[in-house]
């Protein structure tokens, strides 16, 4: 994922990139994360996924995700389920944009300001940047968990 563009007065979401395949996932982990998204303006393109377990590079540096991928939007159910596995309990965050348009960034309008659908788990309130990784974090505990991701277009 790119990060976000700053000005000094104002920062607005930037191009979030996401390269699919990203970093691995973490070794000997058994739990498994659904994630559902809703709504979606419209079902073209990919959702694309990223899994932080800090807060080094959330959510703009997909290759220090623990997960980091693309996923076609008609070869998801109704539900937009994805399934993350092989995962350990701990502590998360996880960015996820709308790739409308299939080219592996969160494409952006005059000023910065995505043109597509973005979403964070915990859903925080989102203003004139990135939320941080502590406002997205949750726990996955000993056995699997779920995601609701609400996902948000501006424009």
């Amino acid at each position: 994922m790119r990060g976000f563009l700053c000005s000094a007065t104002t920062c607005f979401l930037a191009a979030l990139q996401v390269t699919a395949g990203g970093g691995p996932l973490p070794e000997n982990g058994s739990l498994r994360l659904s994630v559902k998204t809703d709504p979606l303006r419209n079902r073209r393109g990919h959702l694309c996924v990223s899994l932080f377990t800090a807060s080094e590079g959330f959510p703009a540096a997909g290759e220090k995700a623990v997960f980091s991928d693309c996923f076609k939007i008609e070869d998801l159910n109704s539900n937009n389920d994805i399934a993350i596995g092989n995962l350990s309990t701990g502590i998360y965050a996880l960015a996820m944009f709308h790739d409308e348009n299939s080219d592996g960034i969160l494409n952006t309008g005059i000023l910065g300001i995505p043109v597509e659908g973005f979403g964070f788990s915990s859903n925080p309130k989102i203003r004139f940047s990135a939320p941080k990784f502590s406002e997205c974090t949750f726990q996955l505990g000993d056995s699997n968990g779920a995601l609701a991701i609400e996902l948000r277009y501006f424009l």
